[in-house]
Protein backbone atom coordinates (compact mmCIF):
# COMPACT_ATOMS: atom_id res chain seq x y z
CA UNK A 1 0.00 0.00 0.00
CA UNK A 2 2.80 2.37 0.89
CA UNK A 3 4.45 1.63 -2.47
CA UNK A 4 1.23 2.46 -4.31
CA UNK A 5 0.90 5.80 -2.47
CA UNK A 6 4.48 6.73 -3.35
CA UNK A 7 3.89 5.76 -6.96
CA UNK A 8 0.73 7.89 -7.14
CA UNK A 9 2.51 10.86 -5.55
CA UNK A 10 5.42 10.49 -7.96
CA UNK A 11 3.00 10.36 -10.93
CA UNK A 12 1.21 13.51 -9.72
CA UNK A 13 4.50 15.35 -9.34
CA UNK A 14 5.43 14.47 -12.94
CA UNK A 15 2.04 15.71 -14.16
CA UNK A 16 2.42 18.96 -12.22
CA UNK A 17 5.84 19.50 -13.73
CA UNK A 18 4.59 18.80 -17.25
CA UNK A 19 1.68 21.19 -16.94
CA UNK A 20 3.98 24.21 -16.94
CA UNK A 21 6.49 23.23 -19.58
CA UNK A 22 4.25 24.24 -22.49
CA UNK A 23 4.62 27.94 -21.65
CA UNK A 24 8.29 28.09 -20.70
CA UNK A 25 9.16 29.95 -23.93
CA UNK A 26 6.43 32.55 -23.52
CA UNK A 27 7.08 35.91 -21.86
CA UNK A 28 5.18 36.96 -18.76
CA UNK A 29 1.79 38.43 -19.69
CA UNK A 30 2.69 41.86 -18.38
CA UNK A 31 5.74 41.91 -20.66
CA UNK A 32 3.80 41.40 -23.92
CA UNK A 33 3.63 44.78 -25.61
CA UNK A 34 3.08 44.92 -29.37
CA UNK A 35 2.59 48.67 -29.59
CA UNK A 36 5.01 50.46 -31.87
CA UNK A 37 6.46 47.23 -33.25
CA UNK A 38 6.28 46.02 -36.86
CA UNK A 39 5.00 42.48 -37.43
CA UNK A 40 4.85 40.47 -40.66
CA UNK A 41 1.71 38.51 -41.54
CA UNK A 42 2.35 35.52 -43.78
CA UNK A 43 -0.62 33.70 -45.34
CA UNK A 44 0.03 30.84 -47.80
CA UNK A 45 -0.76 31.88 -51.37
CA UNK A 46 -0.85 35.61 -50.58
CA UNK A 47 1.70 38.42 -50.46
CA UNK A 48 3.10 39.15 -47.00
CA UNK A 49 1.93 42.32 -45.33
CA UNK A 50 3.43 44.21 -42.39
CA UNK A 51 1.44 45.61 -39.48
CA UNK A 52 2.21 48.28 -36.92
CA UNK A 53 0.13 48.27 -33.72
CA UNK A 54 -0.83 51.25 -31.55
CA UNK A 55 -2.15 51.22 -27.99
CA UNK A 56 -5.56 52.73 -28.79
CA UNK A 57 -6.56 49.72 -30.90
CA UNK A 58 -5.44 51.42 -34.11
CA UNK A 59 -3.07 49.78 -36.56
CA UNK A 60 -1.92 50.23 -40.11
CA UNK A 61 -0.97 47.58 -42.63
CA UNK A 62 1.86 47.93 -45.13
CA UNK A 63 1.30 46.10 -48.41
CA UNK A 64 3.92 44.85 -50.87
CA UNK A 65 3.81 48.18 -52.66
CA UNK A 66 3.78 50.15 -49.38
CA UNK A 67 0.11 51.01 -49.57
CA UNK A 68 -1.07 51.87 -46.07
CA UNK A 69 -4.54 50.88 -44.86
CA UNK A 70 -5.77 51.89 -41.42
CA UNK A 71 -7.65 49.55 -39.09
CA UNK A 72 -8.86 50.07 -35.54
CA UNK A 73 -9.95 46.89 -33.85
CA UNK A 74 -7.28 44.66 -32.34
CA UNK A 75 -7.22 43.13 -28.90
CA UNK A 76 -4.63 41.09 -27.03
CA UNK A 77 -6.17 38.91 -24.32
CA UNK A 78 -3.44 37.02 -22.55
CA UNK A 79 -1.60 35.14 -25.33
CA UNK A 80 -4.58 35.44 -27.71
CA UNK A 81 -4.59 38.14 -30.44
CA UNK A 82 -7.67 39.00 -32.51
CA UNK A 83 -7.75 41.62 -35.28
CA UNK A 84 -11.14 42.60 -36.70
CA UNK A 85 -12.07 44.70 -39.70
CA UNK A 86 -14.51 47.61 -39.52
CA UNK A 87 -17.42 45.34 -40.43
CA UNK A 88 -16.45 43.22 -37.38
CA UNK A 89 -15.21 40.34 -39.55
CA UNK A 90 -12.08 38.62 -38.23
CA UNK A 91 -8.88 39.54 -40.07
CA UNK A 92 -6.55 37.50 -37.83
CA UNK A 93 -7.00 35.15 -34.88
CA UNK A 94 -4.03 33.47 -33.24
CA UNK A 95 -1.98 32.73 -30.13
CA UNK A 96 1.60 33.41 -29.13
CA UNK A 97 3.97 30.49 -29.67
CA UNK A 98 6.91 32.49 -28.37
CA UNK A 99 7.65 36.20 -27.99
CA UNK A 100 8.34 36.57 -31.74
CA UNK A 101 5.64 34.33 -33.26
CA UNK A 102 1.84 34.31 -33.20
CA UNK A 103 0.34 31.34 -35.02
CA UNK A 104 -3.07 31.94 -36.53
CA UNK A 105 -5.79 29.33 -36.44
CA UNK A 106 -6.98 27.87 -39.73
CA UNK A 107 -6.71 30.30 -42.66
CA UNK A 108 -5.16 33.21 -40.75
CA UNK A 109 -1.48 32.51 -41.34
CA UNK A 110 1.32 33.46 -38.95
CA UNK A 111 2.49 36.75 -37.46
CA UNK A 112 6.21 37.12 -36.79
CA UNK A 113 8.36 40.03 -35.66
CA UNK A 114 9.51 41.89 -38.77
CA UNK A 115 13.12 41.49 -39.88
CA UNK A 116 13.07 43.78 -42.95
CA UNK A 117 15.30 46.64 -41.78
CA UNK A 118 14.01 49.02 -44.46
CA UNK A 119 10.41 48.55 -43.29
CA UNK A 120 11.36 48.69 -39.60
CA UNK A 121 13.43 51.87 -39.88
CA UNK A 122 10.90 53.67 -42.03
CA UNK A 123 7.67 52.84 -40.19
CA UNK A 124 8.99 53.08 -36.65
CA UNK A 125 10.34 56.56 -37.38
CA UNK A 126 9.00 59.49 -35.38
CA UNK A 127 6.83 60.69 -38.28
CA UNK A 128 4.67 57.56 -37.86
CA UNK A 129 4.32 57.85 -34.08
CA UNK A 130 0.81 59.25 -34.30
CA UNK A 131 -2.66 57.74 -34.25
CA UNK A 132 -5.22 59.62 -36.38
CA UNK A 133 -8.19 57.61 -35.15
CA UNK A 134 -9.09 59.74 -32.10
CA UNK A 135 -9.97 62.68 -34.36
CA UNK A 136 -11.08 61.05 -37.64
CA UNK A 137 -14.84 60.43 -38.05
CA UNK A 138 -15.75 57.03 -36.64
CA UNK A 139 -17.54 54.33 -38.60
CA UNK A 140 -18.05 50.62 -37.98
CA UNK A 141 -19.07 50.02 -41.61
CA UNK A 142 -16.32 49.88 -44.22
CA UNK A 143 -16.87 51.16 -47.74
CA UNK A 144 -16.48 48.30 -50.20
CA UNK A 145 -13.95 49.30 -52.81
CA UNK A 146 -14.95 49.16 -56.47
CA UNK A 147 -13.55 49.98 -59.92
CA UNK A 148 -16.19 52.56 -60.86
CA UNK A 149 -14.21 55.66 -59.86
CA UNK A 150 -10.97 56.53 -58.07
CA UNK A 151 -9.79 58.94 -55.40
CA UNK A 152 -6.06 59.63 -55.35
CA UNK A 153 -4.24 61.73 -52.77
CA UNK A 154 -0.84 63.16 -53.64
CA UNK A 155 1.26 64.09 -50.64
CA UNK A 156 4.35 66.16 -51.53
CA UNK A 157 5.02 66.94 -47.86
CA UNK A 158 7.71 65.49 -45.60
CA UNK A 159 5.16 63.97 -43.19
CA UNK A 160 2.48 61.30 -43.76
CA UNK A 161 -1.20 62.20 -44.00
CA UNK A 162 -4.10 60.01 -42.84
CA UNK A 163 -7.36 60.17 -44.81
CA UNK A 164 -10.94 59.09 -44.16
CA UNK A 165 -13.26 58.83 -47.17
CA UNK A 166 -16.81 59.00 -45.80
CA UNK A 167 -20.18 58.25 -47.39
CA UNK A 168 -23.07 58.46 -44.90
CA UNK A 169 -22.42 55.91 -42.14
CA UNK A 170 -19.62 54.20 -44.08
CA UNK A 171 -15.93 55.05 -44.29
CA UNK A 172 -12.60 53.89 -45.65
CA UNK A 173 -9.36 54.83 -43.91
CA UNK A 174 -5.86 54.90 -45.37
CA UNK A 175 -2.58 56.72 -44.95
CA UNK A 176 -0.44 58.47 -47.58
CA UNK A 177 3.33 58.30 -47.17
CA UNK A 178 5.39 61.47 -47.39
CA UNK A 179 6.29 62.34 -51.01
CA UNK A 180 3.93 59.63 -52.22
CA UNK A 181 0.57 59.20 -53.95
CA UNK A 182 -2.07 56.77 -52.69
CA UNK A 183 -5.38 55.90 -54.34
CA UNK A 184 -8.37 53.59 -54.03
CA UNK A 185 -11.28 52.65 -56.28
CA UNK A 186 -14.72 53.64 -54.96
CA UNK A 187 -18.32 53.19 -56.09
CA UNK A 188 -19.87 56.21 -57.78
CA UNK A 189 -21.53 58.58 -55.32
CA UNK A 190 -21.01 61.52 -52.97
CA UNK A 191 -18.11 61.56 -50.51
CA UNK A 192 -16.60 63.70 -47.78
CA UNK A 193 -12.86 63.46 -47.17
CA UNK A 194 -11.14 64.17 -43.85
CA UNK A 195 -7.42 64.47 -43.17
CA UNK A 196 -5.00 64.30 -40.24
CA UNK A 197 -1.41 65.48 -40.72
CA UNK A 198 1.38 63.55 -39.03
CA UNK A 199 2.86 66.69 -37.48
CA UNK A 200 -0.52 67.86 -36.12
CA UNK A 201 -2.34 64.67 -35.00
CA UNK A 202 -4.89 66.42 -32.79
CA UNK A 203 -6.33 68.55 -35.61
CA UNK A 204 -8.93 67.43 -38.13
CA UNK A 205 -9.13 68.88 -41.62
CA UNK A 206 -12.00 68.53 -44.09
CA UNK A 207 -11.83 68.83 -47.86
CA UNK A 208 -14.49 69.93 -50.31
CA UNK A 209 -17.17 67.27 -51.02
CA UNK A 210 -16.43 64.98 -53.96
CA UNK A 211 -19.01 63.57 -56.37
CA UNK A 212 -17.82 60.55 -58.31
CA UNK A 213 -19.29 59.35 -61.59
CA UNK A 214 -16.95 57.08 -63.54
CA UNK A 215 -14.01 59.39 -62.98
CA UNK A 216 -10.65 59.78 -61.28
CA UNK A 217 -10.19 62.54 -58.71
CA UNK A 218 -6.69 63.54 -57.61
CA UNK A 219 -6.16 65.75 -54.56
CA UNK A 220 -2.74 67.33 -53.97
CA UNK A 221 -2.01 68.19 -50.34
CA UNK A 222 -0.22 71.44 -51.09
CA UNK A 223 -1.04 75.05 -50.25
CA UNK A 224 -1.44 77.07 -53.44
CA UNK A 225 -3.22 80.37 -54.13
CA UNK A 226 -5.09 79.21 -57.24
CA UNK A 227 -6.05 75.67 -56.22
CA UNK A 228 -9.43 74.21 -57.12
CA UNK A 229 -9.87 72.06 -54.02
CA UNK A 230 -10.30 73.53 -50.56
CA UNK A 231 -9.19 72.00 -47.25
CA UNK A 232 -10.01 73.64 -43.93
CA UNK A 233 -9.49 72.88 -40.26
CA UNK A 234 -12.72 71.80 -38.52
CA UNK A 235 -11.70 71.35 -34.87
Amino acid sequence: MKGKILAILFFLIILAGCSTTGNTNLPLLENIDMTGDIWKLSIPGKNDIHIRFFDDGYLFTISKYEGLDIGQNWKLDGYHLVIKDFDNSVFFDGKFQNEDTIKGSGKYGTLTKATDEKIIQKYTGTEYDFSPMPVLPKSEVKIKLADMSEIWIKNPNSIPVAAAVVAGDKAYYFMVNSNFSEGRGFPDGNYEIFFVYGNDPESLYKGDPVKLKSQKVEITMKLVSDGNYGIKKVN
